[in-house]
């Protein structure tokens, strides 16, 4: 079961029961594991404009380095329609920077009056060419450093989106976040050479006990018992359905929901995903290092000798050198020098993208 945000009550305004029914259909195929985007599944997609009504949908990753938007997709239209976007016309498109910054779904006609809009080069020489006209613009903040945008529009002139789209889409802000991390996990499993997804994750299930993969186990072994309890905590509410935080402890938290094979009865998965190359879960999870060993090879990492390492997490500086050598032996590394180039060997090696690298 997809789990719906409460309270509905604020919702029941401008959202009808037969639009509730169909936002949890939708939801729940977010839910299945696919190394493709949901626009570029047609048969998810098509559950989506039809319940926001509306028969485009864009999609673009923001590159902070370059400041540009990159590997476009769309729905409802040509293709050419992404490719020129991202070649020339964001460059021209007026509703970017009012929307950036903004932390919830905007239509367009909020941002700019539509006789202005209509005059911009960016919508006589480009949307009215692909009749686009009025929109609804949501920029996502929340799926660690990777920020992506998605558009959804109408052919319909006079249409005009208001409450009830954004009521809709702040309801799948956190399921849409959830189904770009799990796409890095499907993916994740076209390695046939890894044995299991190199993500720490857990099978729940309801009444018995989390079942950690390997990797998890490595992950547990590394906790101490306040935070085993409030993991252990977190995945029994996820298998109830509750809502769950974006992250914990330096991972971003993702959700997968698929069924047994032999019974059919419902299965749920929770992977944890590192989300920086370098920092403290990152190294946990790739090179099975414990939740200490994690943080001290991320400070040394920074530059940090061993003495200011100890005073900044509070521990001996002997203790430092234990980590320091357990560190340089599952790094497989002779020195503390190389820890460096370690890293960044295993950064550009072949294993499951990381959050900050979209295919």
């Amino acid at each position: 079961m997809a789990y719906l945000p409460s309270p509905l009550s604020k919702l029941s305004m401008t959202i009808a029961s037969a639009d509730l029914l169909q936002l949890m259909s939708f939801i729940a195929r977010l839910y299945e594991p696919s190394t493709q985007s949901f626009i570029e599944r047609p048969e998810v997609v098509r559950e989506l404009g039809a319940l926001l009504h509306a028969d485009f949908i864009g999609h673009a990753v923001w590159d902070p380095v370059s400041g540009n938007f990159e590997q476009a997709t769309q729905w409802g239209r040509d293709a050419q329609i992404a490719h020129d976007y991202e070649n020339y016309f964001q460059r021209l498109d007026p509703m970017w920077p009012l929307q950036q910054g903004l932390c919830k779904p905007t239509p367009s006609d909020a941002l700019m009056d539509r006789k202005s809009f209509h005059n911009t080069e960016y919508f006589c020489d480009f949307l009215s060419k692909h009749r686009i006209y009025s929109s609804v613009d949501f920029f996502l903040h929340d799926a660690g450093p990777v920020k992506f945008d998605y558009r959804f529009a109408t052919s319909d002139p006079r249409k005009c989106f208001g409450d009830r789209e954004v009521a809709l889409l702040n309801i799948l802000r956190p399921h849409l976040v959830n189904e770009y991390q799990l796409r890095l996990v499907a993916r994740s499993r076209r390695w046939p050479e890894l044995t299991e997804c190199s993500y720490p994750s857990f099978i729940v299930r309801p009444s018995a006990k989390p079942e950690p993969n390997r990797n998890a186990l490595a992950l547990l072994s590394g906790l101490e018992a306040h935070d085993r309890d409030v993991l252990h905590q977190l995945l029994v509410s996820v298998s109830l359905g509750a809502s769950w935080p974006y992250q914990w402890n330096g991972f971003n938290v993702c959700v997968e929901r698929t069924h047994e094979e032999n019974s059919g009865q419902g299965l749920c998965r929770v992977h944890l995903l590192a989300g920086t190359v370098g920092s403290a879960a990152w190294l946990q999870q790739r090179f099975s290092l414990t939740q200490r060993e994690g943080e001290v090879c991320h400070l040394l990492l920074k530059g940090m000798a061993d003495k200011q390492i100890a005073k900044k997490l509070s521990i001996s500086y002997w203790t430092v050198r234990i980590h320091v050598g357990k560190i340089l032996e599952k790094l497989e590394v002779d020195s503390r020098s190389a820890v460096g180039i370690a890293v960044l060997k295993a950064s550009h090696g072949v294993e499951p993208p990381s959050l900050g690298v979209c295919e």
